[in-house]
């Protein structure tokens, strides 16, 4: 598929993701989140031009991965509902707490896709089907702290009690926006501001997904929500050992929106670098389908601390509470 637009070259790079390493995925996702939150929100110009540059260094520092990818000239057309159909089962069969990966990148393909149709061909939808259903199982490895009866390979709920299915988008996200507000202390590690970074990206793409059109998958994934929101409570007023490896946040000299924040270098850290992008866009649209201008500060400070590309200790494999 020959097409400049950053819609396009994620999808390829989504593709080429399931063909060679699911966890490049965080790159696609990245450059569709900015490519989003531009679409969706006000800056300066500056800070515009500055995320645009960052869009294109990803895609020039990764060219095996955003590379077309070719197929059949006689493959059929197809709908994206199978995708989302798909996407559904997998729900419905996996309620247990997961970082919800397959949800996030499933609301960033189905934005692409319906902004390139061209996508819409059966083995292009087969390879991001297939992408999608690896991360239904991803069950968080690393923890702060956990309660011995929060044990995430057997942790689920099948009843939900902070979320329920008649309560508006509006709803959802202030409520996700207050709950990851009172997390900390805040450590650079997995165990730690991965799991309030991606608690915003999952209850994002959950709204995202309703507003695609698929509420029964906005539903479905609420039980994962409410899994990853519970086990995460244990953390919360935590601290790590003095002797351990774990690192305290560094609090970022500048705002996502701002151009100096822009400025910096995102690809010395690769993980950083795709859940910058993913966890700022999460928080301003939550604070956009929130609507509460009392979130809008603290939630900016939160991002801060999430998204500073100074942050090395992320990828450490240290737990203090195994599962």
């Amino acid at each position: 598929m020959k097409s400049d637009s950053t819609y396009a070259k994620a999808l390829e790079g989504y593709i080429q993701c399931d063909i060679h390493n699911m966890w490049d995925a965080h790159f696609p996702a990245a450059i569709l989140a900015t490519e989003l939150f531009l679409e969706k929100h006000s800056v300066s110009k500056e800070s515009e031009i500055l995320i645009e540059k960052q869009i294109g260094a990803i895609v020039r520092s990764k060219p095996d991965l955003f590379s077309t990818v070719r197929i059949s000239e006689n493959d059929s057309t197809t709908s994206e509902s199978i995708l989302a159909k798909e996407l559904l089962n997998d729900l419905k069969s996996f309620r247990q707490v997961e970082f919800g990966h397959h949800t996030i990148h499933a609301a960033l393909i189905l934005e692409a896709l319906r902004r390139e149709p061209d996508f819409l061909r059966t083995g292009y939808i087969r390879h991001l089907m297939s992408l999608i259903s690896k991360y239904k199982n991803s069950i968080p490895r690393y923890w702060l702290h956990l309660e011995p009866e929060h044990r995430p390979t057997d942790f689920f709920i099948d009843k939900l009690n902070v979320f329920d299915h008649d309560m508006s988008n509006q709803e959802i996200a202030r409520i996700v926006l207050v709950e990851v507000l009172g997390h900390g202390p805040l450590y650079q590690q997995m165990g730690s501001i991965a799991h309030t970074g991606h608690i915003l990206a999952q209850a994002n793409s959950l709204i995202q997904l309703d507003n695609l059109g698929y509420r029964a998958i906005r539903d479905e994934g609420l039980f994962g929500l409410e899994a990853h929101i519970i086990l995460t409570r244990d953390s919360i007023g935590k601290s790590a050992p003095e002797n351990s490896s774990w690192t305290p946040t560094v609090r970022a000299a500048h705002k996502w929106t701002e151009p100096e924040f822009w400025q910096q270098d995102f690809l010395k850290n690769s993980w950083n670098d795709g859940h910058v992008m993913k966890w700022g866009y999460a928080t301003y649209e939550l604070l956009r389908v929130a609507d509460d201008p009392e979130l809008k500060e603290p939630a900016e400070e939160l991002l801060r601390h999430l998204t500073n590309p100074c942050h090395t200790a992320i990828e450490t494999e240290e737990t203090l509470t195994p599962h």
